[in-house]
């Protein structure tokens, strides 16, 4: 890590794309609601990234808002994906989640409030190890991978309020999804095409959602998922740090 930069900041989702570079904005910061956005950090398909701050008391925080793009605010499968996102995210609280602080609209635009994490995605890492021609050292990856494992494994045995389990799976376990802070703290993120028993939405039968290369067999066959799947995306996760 020591050899990128120290002022790169990683968000949650996955903009493995060419506009995954941070990007300025002229017209920032700017107040959103309660936030002040600062910095535009990247652009998606159907959503883009800021650095925020929020002040509430006299106290300041650093966040990150993730924002549905305007012309897909008024699409009701998107909007209901973001709400399931949302939904399934505000209930999990463990270290090696990225939290959700905060969920609503400000003009008509939908968001999250997320957890900042001030570091690089595991992506960035893989890239500069690939760079030196070697994977990353035994002790770190396992210790990733460990850290991943908990973080999912909150997340599988996650109940409602009515103590049902919730049967969450995050379908998209990928490096891209996986922040590594400057302290060492690892954490899983983005679970915008995650499947749960009380969903808004569902995925068609069919239908494959993902990152093909990380997919277990049965959700590359669009089977019936469980969080074994998620188990088996992580190992190849694990073996890719490791070649």
């Amino acid at each position: 890590l020591g050899s990128m930069e120290a002022s790169r900041v990683s968000t949650t989702a996955d903009f493995s794309g060419p506009n995954r570079v941070a990007l300025a904005s002229p017209a920032m910061p700017y107040a959103f609601g309660r936030y002040e956005l600062l910095k535009l950090l990247a652009v998606g398909g159907m959503a883009e990234v800021f650095l925020a701050r929020s002040k509430a008391g006299g106290i300041e925080r650093r966040c990150v808002i993730k924002r549905v793009l305007p012309r897909y605010s008024t699409n009701r499968e998107f909007v209901s994906m973001f709400i399931d996102e949302a939904r399934i995210t505000i209930g999990l609280d463990q270290e090696n989640i990225v939290r959700l602080f905060d969920f609503g609209q400000v003009d008509g635009a939908y968001f999250m409030a997320l957890e900042l994490v001030d570091g690089v995605d595991l992506v960035d890492v893989l890239r500069a190890q690939k760079a030196r021609g070697e994977g990353l050292p035994v002790h770190a990856a396992t210790l990733i991978a460990r850290d991943m494992l908990r973080g999912l494994e909150h997340a599988h045995n996650l109940r409602d309020h009515r103590g049902r389990p919730m049967g969450i799976v995050h379908r998209d376990v990928s490096p891209q999804n996986v922040l590594i802070g400057w302290d060492g703290n690892v954490k899983i993120g983005d679970f915008g095409i995650a499947d749960a028993r009380n969903g808004l939405t569902s995925t068609m039968h069919g239908q494959v959602k993902g990152k093909f290369s990380y997919m277990s067999p049965e959700q590359a066959s669009a089977k019936p998922l469980d969080g074994r799947s998620d188990v088996w995306a992580t190992g190849v996760v694990l073996w890719e740090m490791l070649v």
